[in-house]
């Protein structure tokens, strides 16, 4: 847990140094490329990642078998470099200026960061949470903050070595990754496309979680791009990655959930069990929940001052519903657990695909109008909306055991 709070705030002081130095306006567009990059990332691992940490979880003792996803990662690496040259190529006719120039760095940030983000899927499933942690949430920001810095102070670099800063730390950090894994196994890692084929028979049903999960985390920014400035897109950003403190400790008993939920499905335990273990971990996020949320909202006059941005009225309600959505959706949490780890992923794909459509709906109605606010109210409403259907569906499954 320690762990976890540390990654959080690291991330978060990372986010902050890019604003001060790159400033909001540049940082906006950064974070605009960013969304497009993370969606095209999600989608060229057609839900690999979870497959892997579900699949190791259950096996985690048949050392070849765990050491034949790593081969499926270096694909999947491939895959994710092929598409990101596809949408780079269509993004460049809508871009110009350093805009523009950043995707080609992109393209060459893709493989090394899928390789970052599947190997970590990899150690959850191990459950060796402290390593991943460690090594993708604690080790990747630092190092892009630390050569960014260097850029920055040396080259007078902008938002193009923001995206080379991500580059070289995700690079090295990849490499990091694959020296530990064939320092400890004996197994040979092996490139096999037909293993690789016959996972994505199975993976693929966790694709549409993937990106319905990723539209609605990002479909706020895209909507925010497009109705209002660059400077907007930073602002609301800063929010988000407050809202970030929230949900990355929590993630730590979302990964202990994972895991005993695919091995309570595995043997096909008792409902009273799951329903204890569900209790137990929600009270202990609601727990974490109150603590955070006071905090941030205490602080948040002195955050905003730091990036030399005026607290309003209107950005402190922004904040705040923001708040009350990543605690809706944080409480879910072990919930998630249950479908994701189990056969019922189709559900929570259905539950995100109304999420979507709702939040995409609402910012299209709300961001207008209202702005900033607009844009975590449509959040709020959608994920309020979403869960329900999710408890209600919950109950018919199992509430009368």
């Amino acid at each position: 847990m320690l762990t976890k709070g540390m990654s959080s705030f690291i991330k978060v002081g990372s986010v902050a140094l890019l604003i001060k130095l790159l400033g909001i306006d540049d940082y906006g567009i950064y974070i605009i490329g960013m969304s497009i990059f993370l969606l095209v990332q999600t989608i060229s691992r057609i839900g690999v990642d979870l497959y892997i940490q579900q699949q190791v979880a259950r096996y985690k003792h048949d050392t070849s078998k765990v050491s034949s996803f790593i081969g499926i990662i270096l694909i999947s690496s491939l895959v994710s470099l092929f598409l990101m040259i596809i949408v780079s190529v269509l993004v460049k006719y809508y871009a110009n200026g350093v805009a523009g120039n950043i995707w080609i760095y992109f393209i060459y940030t893709a493989p090394f960061y899928s390789i970052c983000w599947n190997y970590t899927y990899l150690l959850r499933g191990l459950e060796k949470v402290t390593e991943s942690i460690i090594l993708m949430e604690l080790s990747l920001p630092i190092l892009q903050v630390i050569i960014f810095a260097v850029g920055y102070y040396y080259y007078s670099w902008g938002v193009t070595g923001a995206v080379i800063s991500l580059l070289l730390a995700s690079a090295i950090s990849s490499l990091i990754f694959l020296s530990l894994f064939v320092s400890k196994n004996d197994n040979p890692i092996r490139i096999d496309f037909n293993y690789y084929y016959e996972t994505l028979k199975h993976s693929k049903s966790f694709l549409a979680v993937a990106v319905t999960s990723m539209l609605l985390v990002w479909s706020d920014t895209y909507f925010i791009g497009y109705y209002m400035q660059p400077e907007d897109v930073a602002l609301y950003s800063i929010i988000s990655k407050l809202g970030m403190i929230i949900l990355l400790p929590v993630a730590v008993i979302t990964v202990y959930m994972n895991n005993f939920t695919s091995g309570w499905h595995k043997r096909v335990g008792p409902v009273s069990e799951l329903k204890k273990q569900v209790t137990i971990n929600i009270g202990i996020i609601v727990t974490i929940l109150l603590i955070l949320v006071s905090f941030l909202l205490l602080t948040s006059p002195y955050i905003f001052e730091y990036f030399n941005v005026n607290y309003t009225k209107n950005l402190k309600v922004a904040l705040t519903v923001y708040l009350l959505a990543q605690c809706v959706f944080a409480i879910n949490g072990p919930i998630d657990s249950i479908f994701l780890m189990g056969t019922r992923q189709d559900v929570i794909t259905k539950i995100n695909m109304v999420m979507v459509v709702v939040n995409i709906l609402l910012c299209a109605l709300l961001i207008p109008k209202y702005g900033l606010i607009g844009a975590s109210l449509s959040t709020l409403i959608s994920v309020i909306i979403a869960k329900g259907v999710q408890l209600y569906i919950l109950n018919n499954l199992y509430g009368k055991n």
